[in-house]
């Protein structure tokens, strides 16, 4: 026969059931069983709310970490907000990506099909809700609930980290990286929502900015997209590499088709012009510096009157 509940029992019972986890319960009820702890509420007719029986950690993404922030740019791109869910859906080919996510904020996953254009694919979602962390989360990055006619507010993050984090998931939802025509080299190119044309102008000068180059312009496309692309082997390496460093999840088959060894002809240009610079404040002579960086002295001789380096 179980014993009687005490009145600092219940008084416990009363004020927590409701709001804690079943972890947090048992510390709290440490003589009761989670049954019998569960039989007594009903007991006294207490109810646990929706976000406490729930089993996913929607928390972690209101973390300041480089893998919170990317997961919310790839949500801000591929997700879906109501007023306390979370929904994002993919293709079945991204079901590994799909599972990253779930994992993240320990959350369940579902395949199926979707019906498109009269056909059936492969598809793969994710759906988590939590009424106190989903509002903060959109407040934190003025996410509406219509996302696509209204841009989600990215220009307050200062921490260069984190915010190349939510650029690098954005990009893993509205970004393609594509092999260049007849060329071994790739490049990117972001498209969505006419709406959403400042914030690409705002990635591309945080983007060109870290590379040390001029910022790419996004603009309205003949489709009424916005768009901005990036065709420098610079950025994308320097994306990918960022991504490593950040140890974030990326969506593999996108940044595989990025070679790391790959060097473009302004890339090598661009090594050779600071050795150039550099030589030139030694006080060598062009002939000299020629020999050195193994260039003709007359391409040195065009460098150096180009970028007006004997002025400098």
């Amino acid at each position: 026969m179980s014993k009687e509940w005490t009145k600092e029992e219940k008084k416990i019972l009363k004020k927590y059931y409701k709001k804690k986890d079943k972890k947090e319960l048992m510390e709290l009820l440490p003589n009761r069983s989670w049954a019998a702890i569960n039989q007594y509420s009903q007991k006294l007719n207490i109810k646990r709310s929706y976000d406490t029986v729930r089993t996913t950690n929607v928390k972690k993404l209101i973390e300041e970490t480089p893998e919170a922030y990317y997961w919310m740019g790839f949500l801000m791109a591929d997700g879906h907000f109501t007023e306390k869910r979370i929904i994002v859906g993919l293709s079945i080919k991204d079901v590994d990506h799909i599972k990253k996510f779930a994992k993240f904020i320990s959350a369940d996953y579902s395949e199926g099909n979707k019906k498109c254009c009269g056909k059936y694919y492969g598809s793969c979602s994710v759906s988590a809700a939590n009424s106190d962390i989903v509002p903060l989360l959109r407040e934190k990055f003025k996410i509406h609930s219509n996302k696509t006619h209204n841009p989600c507010d990215i220009t307050w993050i200062k921490n260069n980290g984190l915010l190349l984090s939510l650029i690098i998931g954005f990009i893993d939802g509205d970004g393609s990286i594509s092999r260049q025509t007849n060329r071994t080299d790739t490049f990117l190119r972001i498209k969505c929502h006419s709406s959403w044309l400042f914030n690409l102008q705002f990635i591309s000068d945080i983007i060109c900015k870290d590379c040390n180059l001029k910022p790419n312009i996004a603009a309205i496309n003949r489709q009424g997209y916005a768009a901005v692309a990036f065709s420098n082997s610079i950025i994308l390496k320097f994306l990918k590499k960022k991504g490593k460093d950040l140890k974030l999840p990326v969506l593999k088959r996108k940044w595989d088709r990025v070679n790391e060894n790959f060097i473009s002809k302004f890339e090598e240009y661009s090594y050779i012009l600071k050795e150039v610079k550099n030589l030139i404040k030694e006080g060598l002579k062009n002939y000299d510096i020629a020999d050195i960086v193994d260039r003709s002295p007359a391409s040195i001789y065009q460098m150096v009157k180009k970028h007006n380096l004997r002025k400098i």
